[in-house]
C-alpha cells in the first residue's frame, strides 16, 4: 500500500467511523457530555504504548463495549468501502452534512508512473488519455498527487518529454462517473 492516496483514504475513513462512533455512544448515554469513545481511544493509545495488540480488533471489542454490536456492522461497513453517514449534530447548527454526487479521484494511470517518471497503464477513456497523455511518454514534471488528491477541484499538470520536446498536459485528476458523497456545507 504505497499509494499515499490509498492512505489517506484508509485514514480519512476511519476518521469518519470514530466521529459516528463518538455520535453514538452519547447517543447511547442519552448524554451530549458522554466521553466513552475518548476512554476508547486513550485505552489504544495505552495498549500500543505497552505493546499490546491495537489493531482493528482491538479498536472493534472497545467501541463495541461504548456501543454494542453496532460498532462492528459499523466497522465492516467501513472497511467493505460502503458509503460512511455521520450525523448532523455532530456539525453544530450552522452546518450540514449534504449528500452530493462526486467524481472520485482517478489519475487515469498506473500511479507509479509519476515515480518511474514513464506513463504506463494508461486507461482507455480516462481524462489522462483525452487530454493527450500516451503510454511511453517521460514525465519531465507533475502536480504534487497528494495536492490533487486533497483538492477536489485542483486540475492536474504533467510535462512530459515527447523526442526532445516538452508538452504540458493539464486536466482535472477525477473520474467521470460521479458517486454519492457526503460534504459539510453550510446551511442557507
Amino acid at each position: 500500500m504505497d499509494d499515499p492516496c490509498v492512505q489517506d483514504l484508509i485514514a480519512t475513513r476511519g476518521f469518519v467511523n470514530l466521529i459516528s462512533a463518538d455520535i453514538k455512544t452519547r447517543r447511547a448515554a442519552g448524554n451530549s457530555e458522554s466521553h466513552k469513545i475518548d476512554l476508547s481511544v486513550y485505552e489504544m493509545l495505552e495498549k500500543r504504548r505497552n505493546d499490546q495488540p491495537c489493531g482493528a480488533r482491538a479498536w472493534e471489542e472497545l467501541v463495541m463495549e461504548a456501543y454494542g454490536e453496532l460498532a462492528a456492522q459499523d466497522l465492516a461497513s467501513m472497511a467493505a468501502g460502503d458509503v460512511l453517514h455521520v450525523a448532523a449534530p455532530f456539525f453544530g447548527s450552522k452546518h450540514n452534512n449534504t449528500k452530493v454526487e462526486q467524481a472520485t479521484l482517478d489519475y487515469g494511470l498506473d500511479v507509479e508512473s509519476f515515480d518511474r517518471r514513464i506513463v504506463s497503464g494508461l486507461k482507455d477513456g480516462s481524462r489522462a488519455a483525452a487530454a493527450g497523455l500516451r503510454n511511453g511518454d517521460r514525465v519531465v514534471w507533475n502536480s504534487y498527487l497528494w495536492q490533487c488528491a486533497g483538492d477536489y477541484d485542483r486540475k492536474m499538470e504533467v510535462v512530459v518529454d515527447r523526442v526532445g520536446e516538452h508538452v504540458r498536459i493539464e486536466r482535472w485528476p477525477r473520474t467521470y462517473q460521479k458517486v454519492e458523497s457526503w460534504q459539510v456545507l453550510p446551511i442557507a
